[in-house]
């Protein structure tokens, strides 16, 4: 019989851990969870993260937190970003190419009760489609008339030879890396010793994409497992590139390039230094994300790989 765990329960860290450690792809943003550290820099936001466990073995997770913005409207998502469900890919049934039937309805279940018990304004939630498979709240969100927005991410494979990932990118993006190569200087943070906001502040001339983001997520960013790409024309920095990675997958966080500076072959080339530093450290996988804000779904298509379908539900009361 399928058990819930809702944060702070006695059972909830360890179990968290183990769901995230059978699954190194997981998106690390999302591996940490609402410490006592989280809560002192952002206490608006409460950890309704949850986990549905069957025989021991954590099956579902939920990455949830509940805030009230400046309206007074509560909002569940996960830190400004989008609430997402994470799933243990080996507890997949062979027979039937899903999940245990009961744990599928545990999650349900529980999303209905929680959504009923907290009445959100507003509830952001992105689905990874994991294994191929909707997710469980995606059905819940859906009955309760949340449109869906269907996205294409790419996905590099690491494991192919440098010269297949050159060959991948279209041939006007690897005339830009070129010329980055030609005109830039870059530099790689490992482990980034300082804040993400005190990074984007000391870099405030140049436009980050989502940077409300990035404040209201500083908080997540896993330090020890994260690096910035910089790139400096003549001394001056003209781009910066920020990623989270695990052993096995990168993920591209957020962007800057200065506008008046070449600034799509500036970005090109930041991004093809990110995938050969993440290439030289043994990870399988660069996952480019949703599309960015001001870039179309093309930019991530001109990098090649493989496309992964994920959707985006906005639902409001």
């Amino acid at each position: 019989m399928p058990k819930v765990f809702a944060a702070g329960d006695k059972q909830f860290s360890s179990y968290w851990e183990d769901l995230f450690a059978r699954d190194p792809f997981q998106h690390p943003l999302y591996s940490q969870r609402l410490d006592h550290g989280n809560r002192q820099q952002a206490p608006q936001y409460q950890d309704r993260s949850f986990l549905v466990v069957h025989d021991d073995e954590p099956i579902f997770g939920c990455s949830l937190t509940l805030h009230a913005g400046g309206d007074g409207r509560r909002h569940l998502g996960y830190f400004g970003l989008d609430a997402v469900t994470h799933v243990n890919r080996h507890s997949m049934l062979p027979a039937i190419n899903n999940f245990r039937p009961d744990a599928i309805q545990a999650l349900r279940d529980y999303t209905s009760d929680l959504l009923a018990t907290l009445q959100p304004d507003s509830v952001s939630f992105l689905d990874p489609v994991s294994c191929g498979i909707m997710s469980p709240v995606s059905q819940v969100l859906l009955e309760q008339g949340a449109k869906p927005t269907i996205y294409q991410a790419q996905v590099l494979d690491m494991r192919c030879s440098s010269l297949a990932l050159q060959h991948g990118l279209r041939p006007s993006f690897r005339s830009m890396v070129s010329w980055g190569l030609r005109n830039l200087d870059f530099s790689i943070e490992e482990n980034m010793t300082q804040s993400c906001g005190e990074a984007t502040a000391a870099q405030s001339d140049l436009a980050w994409n989502r940077i409300a983001l990035l404040r209201e997520y500083d908080s997540l960013l896993p330090l020890d497992n994260t690096f910035n790409v910089q790139a400096r024309r003549g001394g001056n920095l003209v781009g910066s590139v920020l990623c989270a990675r695990t052993d096995k997958v990168c993920y591209l966080i957020a962007s800057s390039c200065l506008a008046d500076t070449e600034p799509m072959s500036v970005l090109h080339s930041m991004l093809w230094q990110a995938i050969e530093h993440v290439k030289a450290l043994g990870c399988e996988q660069f996952d480019l994300g949703l599309p960015v804000q001001d870039t179309s779904q093309e930019f991530e298509l001109g990098f090649g790989g493989n496309s992964s379908t994920r959707l985006k539900f906005h639902l409001t009361a």
